[in-house]
Parts: C-alpha cells; structure tokens; sequence
C-alpha cells in the first residue's frame, strides 16, 4: 500500500509503501493518482473496502490543493434487504414506486416522482427512515426485465423489499486541470479521485467517460513530463515518516465509531449544530488512533487516512453556509446568488474561490 507521497520543494519523485510492515521508497519522475474517492468513511457506502480516502490524503499532506470535498452524492436505488442489489431507475418507468413505513408513496408530490435527481430522492428517503420498493403495479412481463429482481420475488413474493441510501461518488477531490496535472509538480491525478470535474453534483453514467478522457489524457501528460525530468532521483533523503509502534490493538472500533458519526452528521442532511458535534467526535477518535499500535501498518494508515479527510469534509461543510446540489445543509436551505469552489491546502484555512 501507498502512505505517503516523496517530494522536494513542490515537487513529487515518487512514493512511500508499506509492504506488509517493511517500508520501501519507490522512486518516480511522474506519479498518477488514481485511487478513487472516500466512500467507506460512511457507514452506508456503495463502495469497496478500500475505498478509504488514502490518495486524497496522501496528496493533501504533501501540499497539493484539494476542492469540493464537501460534494458527496448518495445513491437511491440500492436494495439492501433482503438482497443487496442496485436497482435500473427504468423500474420506475414500469410501475415500481417507493413507499414508506404507512405504505404511502411520498415522491409523489414531487414532479418527476422516484426520477428525481438522485440528491433530492436521497434525502427524501432519508428523511422516511425505512423505504420499500413496492411493485404492485407491475405484471410479469415487466419483472422480468429485471432478472435478478424477478428471481428474488420469484423465491418469496410476500417478503417486504427495503432500499438503502448510500454514498456513492465523491464530486470534491485533488485538484487538477484538463490534463491532469495538480498543484504539485510531478503529481498527476485522473478518475473519481480528481476534484471538481462533475461539479456539485454528477449526473449519472459520466464516471465512466471522465476514466475513459482522462485516463488516457493524464497518462499521456505525466508521461511527456517525465520524459523532460531532468533531476536526479532521488531529489533528497526522504523525510522520516511519522509511524506507529506495533502491536495487536485492532482498528475496526474506531473506523466504525468514524463511518457512523460521519453518517449521522456529516451525510445526506446537514446543519452547523451537527457538524461541530461531528467535528469534536472526530477530534476523540483521532487522539485514540494516537495511542493505536496496529498489527499492520495499512490498517492504521487507513484509519489516518479516513479521519484526516472527514474532518476536512466537516470543515468545508460548515464553512458552505447554503444549499447547493449535493450538499444540503438544513439551516442554510437556499443557494447563494454566486457559485464558489472550495480551495483545501494544508497550513491554510479553506478559501471559498468564485
């Protein structure tokens, strides 16, 4: 695993691994990062285990800016009972509906019902507490459309179908331009793990092209770099990394105390009373990783990662005083008349940029 990023003087030569418990330097003349988002510092996540923030916070400690990593979307059309199973919204189109706890359809007051765009469907489910798929409305002919649905039903037709609210896509990330490059000489960075391409809020399906453009983009820019890199690697003896002593302690109490706490006040719905209970709960949790000796160095690096993030998620969630696509603070419900990206470096506070 990646822990931390060598540079020099803002610019990045290569990078520290941990490889089960020794530590090896690895030097390069370009570094892409292409790590992915922070999905599993929510209890609730779409993502894999290892989605846990480690290329953003890898970046930020080595001074790259980062931005919008207050822009998180949750996803509304996952099964999570009795079934996990991510729904085609096309169902919808078919005759399924949400329906609460009563059996009422709460989406529909709303214009465009369970095709609403996924922010507004998340947080109207969220604020249902339990949501049902109901397929009442739909004949054979149509379930079948939906193989893995249908043989579900096809099982127990009477068992109750509950969704689960996720996160899913981080909009925020590192940086970077229309090539690629970041505020760091020498760190490039492309795919979900790249800040502000989508916004304030994705539209679906566009994950896939952004890899696909800039996948082959950034490769191509970091590679031109290194072909010009004219320095001696290494740039200087690296810096003595910060490392806890080992032990057996696990770490799998404090990431869940992490991934809960951000869900309950830093997720779907926000206001500043929350986010401070948030911030001082993640302050208590990274005094204990302090006293943490892990058995590996990835579990606790992880955890380090995870917590630094969060904590910047807070931070530029309670310094965003209104509402604006993803992000929904309950106490600042409308849009500010201009559009301001948040600018995130270490040693500063965040800026708020036009």
């Amino acid at each position: 695993m990646a822990i931390d990023l060598l540079s020099n003087d803002d610019i990045v030569y290569g990078v520290t691994c941990a490889i089960g418990n020794e530590i090896i330097n690895v030097h390069a003349k370009a570094v892409i990062m292409a790590t992915g988002g922070l999905g599993r510092i929510y209890s609730e996540t779409t993502n894999p285990k290892d989605i846990t923030a480690d290329g953003l916070a890898m970046a930020y400690r080595a001074g790259a800016q980062l931005t919008g990593i207050e822009f998180i979307q949750f996803y509304p059309y996952r099964l999570g009972y009795p079934k996990i199973l991510d729904l085609n919204p096309a169902i919808f189109d078919d005759g399924a509906i949400f329906v609460n706890r009563d059996g009422k359809r709460f989406m529909e007051a709303f214009p465009r019902g369970e095709h609403e765009n996924r922010d507004i469907l998340a947080r109207e489910m969220f604020k249902q507490k339990d949501v049902f798929l109901e397929l009442k409305e739909m004949d054979t002919n149509s379930l079948v459309r939906y193989p893995e649905l249908y043989r579900l039903i096809r099982r127990d037709s009477k068992q109750k179908l509950k969704m689960k609210v996720a996160a899913h896509f981080s909009m925020g990330g590192i940086l970077a331009d229309s090539i690629g490059r970041t505020t760091l000489q020498g760190l490039y960075a492309c795919g979900e793990c790249m800040g502000g391409l989508h916004g304030t809020n994705r539209l679906a399906g566009s994950a896939l092209v952004e890899c696909a453009v800039f996948g082959f983009r950034t490769g191509n820019a970091a590679a031109e770099y290194a072909l010009k890199f004219s320095h001696k690697l290494p740039l200087k003896t690296p810096d003595r990394i910060d490392l806890p002593l080992l032990g057996l302690d696990n770490t799998q109490e404090i990431i869940s105390s992490l991934r809960k706490t951000m869900w309950q006040y830093a997720g779907i719905i926000r206001e500043a009373k929350g986010l401070k209970i948030c911030k001082e709960k993640l302050s208590k949790l990274s005094d204990e990783l302090s006293q943490i000796r892990p058995l590996y160095y990835r579990q606790w690096f992880e955890l380090k990662n995870m917590l630094q993030i969060a904590n910047l998620i807070v931070e530029a969630a309670l310094l965003r005083k209104e509402t604006r696509g993803s992000h929904y603070r309950i106490d600042f419900p409308d849009e500010e008349l201009c559009v301001r990206k948040s600018i995130i470096e270490r040693g500063k506070s965040i800026m708020f940029q036009e």
